[in-house]
């Protein structure tokens, strides 16, 4: 058996060689921490997220643990404990939200859809507006979910978050335009609708309302 010494080397060791995607490697947020390693030690597997796992030990009373990434293209499987390129423990995110959200109302973890999704556990209704399902929550433009922070953020210069589909305009935001296609037959300005000689009118892109506008004069009509 390794002394506690060599097992940290060798900890440091892996955080030196793999390559972050969502968590950092090399660190994982106390919440995910006092979440996962209260009952159990070792290699556990944070459901949401397979390119890696939550190495837990303890030291003294204290638990800590560190978050580890497998390699490019594989995925941590908790039945064998390894990496591997197929991970049958892998579940489906919808079914991941609805099995623990009812538990953890709190919870929040990234959506595979977009980096400016993520499943939110305190939302206990769809919104058909945008097309949400139950636990589905967006960003707002132009910020993306951090999953180490599990808030909204803007990726700055740095790109601290790290993100392997973000979305490329304004309107790949579900909340931020509408998708009417009876109204948006074409690029331009059109009326609102459900408005009749009204001062508001849409303006249209790509079959989406990309923004929501109203005449300068209120005497005006569009």
């Amino acid at each position: 058996m390794l002394s506690p010494r060599w097992t940290l080397l060798f900890l440091l060791m892996l955080m030196l060689l793999t390559v972050g995607e969502t968590l950092k490697n090399g660190h994982a947020p106390r919440w995910l921490v006092n979440l996962f390693c209260k009952r159990s030690s070792g290699l556990t597997q944070v459901p949401w997220d397979c390119t890696g796992y939550l190495h837990c030990y303890t030291q003294g009373m204290t638990t800590y643990g560190v978050w580890l990434n497998c390699p490019a293209s594989l995925k941590f499987d908790a039945t064998s404990q390894n990496c591997l390129r197929v991970s049958p423990s892998c579940m489906n995110m919808d079914r991941v939200a609805h099995r623990y959200c009812p538990i953890y109302s709190q919870l929040r973890f990234p959506h595979p859809g977009s980096c400016a999704m993520f499943y939110d556990c305190s939302r206990k209704m769809p919104d058909k507006r945008y097309g949400l399902k139950i636990y589905e929550n967006e960003c707002a433009y132009p910020t993306l979910f951090d999953p180490e922070l599990a808030v909204c953020r803007e990726n700055e210069m740095s790109n601290e978050i790290s993100c392997m589909n973000p979305p490329s305009s304004r309107c790949d935001y579900k909340t931020e335009c509408l998708s009417v296609s009876s109204q948006c037959l074409q690029d331009g300005y059109s009326p609102k609708p459900g408005t009749i000689f009204s001062s508001y009118h849409i303006l249209c892109k790509a079959g989406k309302i990309v923004s929501n506008l109203q005449c300068k004069l209120s005497e005006e009509v569009f």
